[in-house]
């Protein structure tokens, strides 16, 4: 599959994601939380979490579980992309599902963009590694997706563009360069090719919203 294809996937992936219906139930007394969160220390700017996030302890047992999203200390966090997170329900006795966004993935493994060959194969393994959205997109469009993986050993990827954080300690010129710039992988990208990767994916992301909301897209699964 050619990087074209594959950055447009993605990107209809995270289009279908974005355009989800959240669960409208108002709880005003003890508002409960559907996602916990753990946080990466950035390699580049060694950011922690940011308020008002707060990461679990280990030693915090959710009953039922919840699932579970590692992103970077620096990267900011939507609510709107948090949404197929909030409509997973978790079977009775189960471990809770563990995510990570394409961030904290991408960190921890691949930092170098002067070789375009390994950046298209780090592209494919977060691509399959967040194609569990394809298959949960029916059910998560009817209100509801029952997490049926290996929880204690499976972590999966939510598609999720990013960008850095307000509140992150770096210099102001170049935390406000990151600031424009919102990236479909890392909010530390560099250099010419994670830029024009970057204009293909956003552009094949607006299309595909745009075209869902003019009524001549339904958003279906995106081809494998």
């Amino acid at each position: 599959m050619t990087v074209t294809s594959l950055l447009t996937r993605m990107a209809q992936r995270e289009a279908a994601a974005l355009m989800l219906v959240p669960d409208l139930r108002l709880q005003v007394d003890d508002p409960e939380p559907e996602i916990r969160f753990r946080f990466d220390g950035c390699p580049w700017c060694d950011a922690r979490a940011l308020p008002p996030l707060r990461e679990v302890s280990t030693d915090e047992v959710p009953e039922p579980a919840l699932p579970l999203l590692t992103v970077l200390g620096c990267e900011e966090i939507t609510a709107r992309s948090l949404v197929p997170l909030s409509l997973i329900r978790v079977p009775e006795r189960s471990a809770s599902p563990r995510f990570r966004s394409r961030a904290a993935s991408w960190a921890r493994s691949a930092r170098d963009w002067s070789s375009p060959a390994e950046v298209h194969r780090r592209l494919e393994q977060l691509d399959d590694a967040e194609s569990w959205l394809d298959d949960a997109l029916p059910e998560l469009r009817s209100g509801g997706f029952t997490w049926a993986g290996n929880a204690s050993e499976t972590v999966a990827v939510l598609p999720m563009a990013t960008r850095v954080a307000i509140g992150t300690r770096q210099r102001p010129d170049k935390l406000a360069a990151s600031r424009r710039g919102l990236h479909f992988i890392t909010p530390h990208a560099d250099g010419p090719l994670a830029a024009q990767l970057n204009n293909v994916y956003l552009a094949a992301r607006t299309a595909a919203v745009r075209e869902a909301l003019s009524g001549s897209w339904l958003l279906d699964t995106p081809p494998r």
